[in-house]
């Protein structure tokens, strides 16, 4: 609920909408990794360029290429902290203590990507699948198994009956629309729970799913 009206907040400050619409292709690039380890530690590794940023609780670092000769590692190394990269495993030592056997989870590394590249509020939904990104005023939708993208503009909007956001896009050829209720809201094939749950009004389909703000 709090991060609910976290976004609400969020985005009645933002500036004045427009509206559009646009479809191209989603490319996936594994840059993000959300690792969990065998002693209940997780991190986050993202790549950029030469480098990676390592994120654990508690702290953060950015790690330069050193070499990819250890144990078939790529190894990078900063004060105090190693980072051995092995894909879907990894390591991470830190201030002396080793944490081994950490395994990536892709499902939640899609999040903290989304999170990372600077997405306020994200959302999935099944059958047809879909994924929603909003940031700003900006809304991204990927809709089928080929997850063609649609982009919109729209200005939230808030109702003084009900706990509720609402983006309205009126595009004379490709109206959209997404409410955005406090949850918790189950997302059933993904075993998750979310904080908000989500309709969506698209091209003559009413689509229902689960999201959560980001920030």
């Amino acid at each position: 609920m709090r991060h609910f009206f976290h976004l609400l907040f969020f985005v009645l400050i933002t500036g004045s909408a427009a509206c559009g619409d646009s479809a191209t292709q989603i490319k996936h690039h594994d840059r993000t990794y959300f690792y969990r380890c065998s002693d209940s530690f997780e991190f986050v590794a993202r790549f950029e360029k030469s480098a990676v940023w390592v994120f654990w609780p508690g702290g953060s670092a950015e790690l330069p290429f050193i070499d990819s000769r250890r144990k078939n590692a790529q190894v990078y190394r900063g004060d105090n902290v190693v980072f051995f990269f092995k894909g879907r495993e990894a390591s991470l030592q830190e201030n002396g203590t080793f944490y081994r056997d950490c395994r990536n989870d892709r499902r939640r590394a899609v999040w903290e990507d989304a999170k990372l590249n600077g997405i306020d509020f994200r959302a999935v939904g099944n059958e047809p699948p879909w994924i929603l990104e909003i940031r700003g005023e900006r809304l991204d939708f990927y809709f089928g198994y080929e997850k063609k993208l649609y982009r919109f503009r729209a200005k939230p909007q808030t109702d003084p009956l009900e706990p509720r956001t609402v983006f309205e896009s009126k595009t004379a050829n490709l109206p959209f629309k997404v409410i955005l209720r406090p949850g918790p809201c189950s997302d059933t094939m993904a075993d998750e729970i979310y904080e908000t749950s989500v309709e969506i009004f698209f091209n003559d389909r009413h689509l229902h799913g689960c999201g959560m703000a980001l920030h």
